[in-house]
């Protein structure tokens, strides 16, 4: 399986970056195979990506998509973003 994953900021450029290091760092680590890619916040609504994650900061623009979407605080807090992962994904099945 390989999943498609979207790390979204402003601009695709700056906290998106940060976050595709984390999320490509902590998949590896639980085993699972998925593309993770640095997108802005407003490539969302037409991506067909099957997970988001972003900052809080973003959550105005993106809660009334349906779409699959973690967020967190702080983009270096690698903590909270593996337990946001890992309850995504045992959820998943």
């Amino acid at each position: 399986m390989n999943m498609l994953i979207n790390t979204v900021c402003g601009n695709g450029l700056g906290s998106s970056l940060i976050l595709k290091i984390n999320v490509d760092k902590i998949l590896k680590e639980l085993g699972i195979d998925a593309q993770v890619e640095a997108k802005d916040v407003g490539s969302v609504p037409s991506s067909d990506a099957e997970l988001f994650v972003t900052t809080t900061q973003f959550k105005p623009n993106l809660e009334n998509l349906e779409k699959n979407i973690i967020y967190v605080n702080n983009v270096m807090d690698k903590d909270v973003l593996r337990e946001q992962l890992e309850d995504y994904f045992s959820n998943r099945s």
